[in-house]
């Protein structure tokens, strides 16, 4: 499966890291995005931040997919794109 991200510069090389990550995305994820304790979420809403992480806000679908050292957690979220096959 191929992911885009689209957004700014920052987001490319974050969907870079991404691509580099050590497990995967379901395709049921719409956005990714990283807690302040390294943890990456999975989530079928846009998230909102908090002081620490990220939150669905009760709405729709998250799960942990994996962790990685923390990285500019506040500006991890991203939307996943899946790319024309």
């Amino acid at each position: 499966m191929t992911y885009t991200w689209t957004m700014n510069t920052y987001t490319i090389l974050m969907s870079t890291l991404l691509e580099t990550l050590p497990f995967s995305i379901p395709e049921r994820f719409h956005w990714v995005a990283q807690d302040s304790n390294g943890a990456w979420w999975g989530y079928t809403v846009e998230p909102h931040r908090s002081d620490f992480g990220w939150y669905e806000n009760e709405v729709g679908e998250s799960e942990r997919l994996g962790e990685t050292a923390p990285v500019n957690w506040e500006q991890s979220l991203l939307k996943v794109e899946k790319a024309a096959k």
